[in-house]
C-alpha cells in the first residue's frame, strides 16, 4: 500500500493518515494546562496530542472507519507516552492508525505517533473509542 504524506492509506478494517503537520499553540497549551491545575506558562501537557484528534481530517476519518451513522463513541481509555516533550511554537508531524476490532462490543482504536521535523519521536499515544448503538435505539430502550 503506498502513502502519499497527508493521505490515508487504507485496508478497509484499519486507516493510516499522515504525517500530518501539527502545531503547538501556546494559547491552546495555555488552556489545557490551566484544565488540569497548572499556571506554568508554556508548559505543554503530556495529554495534548490527543486534542489534535479532533481535526477535522482525523474526525472524519475515525467517523467514516467507524460507520456507526448516528450512533455514539464513547472514549474509554487512553494513555500517552511523552519521549521528548513538545514545546509551543513548533510544528509537528502526526501519524495515526486507526483499527475497528470486532468484539461483542465493537471498538475503534486509535494509535498515534508525534515526531519532529528530523523524525525523532516526541510522543506517542492510545486510545480506544467504543461504538455504542444509535441515538434512536438508545432513546427507543429508555437510556
Amino acid at each position: 500500500m503506498s502513502e502519499t504524506p497527508g493521505q490515508p492509506a487504507s485496508s478497509g478494517r484499519e486507516l493510516c493518515l499522515g504525517p500530518l503537520p501539527v502545531t503547538v499553540t501556546a494559547d491552546k497549551a495555555d488552556a489545557l494546562a490551566a484544565a488540569l491545575g497548572s499556571r506554568r506558562p508554556g508548559w505543554v501537557p503530556a495529554i495534548f496530542p490527543i486534542s489534535w484528534v479532533a481535526l477535522p481530517e482525523i474526525h472524519s476519518a475515525i467517523m467514516a472507519l467507524a460507520n456507526c451513522g448516528d450512533g455514539l463513541l464513547l472514549h474509554e481509555t487512553q494513555s500517552f507516552e511523552c519521549v521528548i516533550p513538545l514545546r509551543t511554537g513548533l510544528t509537528y508531524l502526526l501519524m495515526v492508525t486507526m483499527r475497528l476490532q470486532d468484539q461483542a462490543s465493537p471498538r475503534l482504536s486509535l494509535q498515534g505517533v508525534v515526531s519532529d521535523t528530523e523524525n525523532n519521536v516526541c510522543a506517542r499515544f492510545q486510545a480506544s473509542l467504543r461504538i455504542l448503538a444509535p441515538r434512536s435505539d438508545l432513546e427507543r430502550a429508555g437510556a
